[in-house]
C-alpha cells in the first residue's frame, strides 16, 4: 500500500510541485487535514449531518483529485514537446549523433518546466555515471504518460541496438494523433461553451421581456383600479 501511495504521488508529479516526494504517513495526515478543514467549514455554517459527513469524504479526496486534474493538464500541456522531442531525436539519431548527446541538445528547446526538469535530472544522472537503465526506470515514474512510457523504451533498446530511427517515427506519429484528438476535443468544448452562453443570453433576454411584460400589465392593472 505504501508504496502504490508513493508511486502515484511521484507520477502525478508531486515532486515538481512540492520540491519533494512526501511520505505516506504525510500525504494521509494532509488529506486528513483538508478534511477536517472542510468539516470545520460546513459545521460553522451550520450543515446538517450528511452534509458533514459528504464534505468529510470530499475534504479526504481532495488533493487526489488536485494532483491529477494537475497531471492531466501538464500531460495535455508536454504534448507539443514531445512530438518536437521525437522528431528532433529522430534528426539527431539520423545524423549519427549519440543518443545521450542528442537527448542534450533537444532539451534545450523543452519548453515544458515540469518535463524540462526531468530531462536535465535525467541527463546529470546519467552523466554522473550512474545505472542508465535504472535512471530511465526512475524518469519514467516521475510521469504518469504513455508517450513518455514510450520514450524510455526506447532509449532502452537503443542502448542495446544503438538504432532506433524507425520507433522514433512512430512514437513521434502516435503523438501527432493523440494531438489532433486534443485539438478536436478543445474545439468541441469551446462550441459548447458557445452554444451555452447562446442559450443563457436568450434565457436572460426572455426574463426581461416577461418581466417588461408583467410590469406593462401591472400598470394597466392599476389604472384600471
Amino acid at each position: 500500500m505504501e508504496e502504490r501511495v508513493e508511486h502515484f504521488l511521484k507520477a502525478k508529479g508531486c515532486e515538481y510541485l512540492l520540491g519533494f516526494v512526501p511520505s505516506t504517513m504525510g500525504y494521509v495526515l494532509f488529506c486528513g487535514i483538508s478534511a477536517a478543514l472542510l468539516v470545520s467549514f460546513v459545521v460553522i455554517f451550520g450543515g446538517s449531518m450528511p452534509l458533514t459527513l459528504l464534505s468529510f469524504v470530499g475534504g479526504l479526496f481532495f488533493p487526489h483529485l488536485v494532483l491529477r486534474l494537475s497531471d492531466a493538464s501538464d500531460n495535455d500541456a508536454m504534448l507539443r514537446d514531445l512530438q518536437k522531442l521525437f522528431e528532433m531525436l529522430k534528426i539527431e539519431i539520423h545524423a549519427g549523433v549519440f543518443v545521450v548527446d542528442a537527448l542534450e541538445e533537444c532539451s534545450h528547446y523543452i519548453t515544458h518546466k515540469r518535463l524540462k526538469q526531468g530531462v536535465e535530472e535525467l541527463l546529470s544522472e546519467i552523466y554522473a555515471c550512474k545505472d542508465v537503465k535504472e535512471v530511465l526506470d526512475d524518469f519514467g515514474e516521475k510521469f504518469d504518460n504513455p508517450h513518455i512510457d514510450a520514450l524510455v523504451i526506447i532509449l532502452k533498446q537503443s542502448l542495446e541496438s544503438g538504432y532506433m530511427v524507425n520507433q522514433l517515427e512512430a512514437a513521434f506519429e502516435q503523438v501527432k494523433d493523440v494531438e489532433r484528438a486534443i485539438h478536436i476535443k478543445l474545439e468541441h468544448r469551446c462550441e459548447r461553451k458557445v452554444a451555452l452562453i447562446q442559450v443563457f443570453f436568450m434565457l436572460g433576454i426572455l426574463a426581461i421581456a416577461i418581466f417588461c411584460s408583467l410590469m406593462e400589465f401591472q400598470g394597466v392593472f392599476a389604472g384600471w383600479e
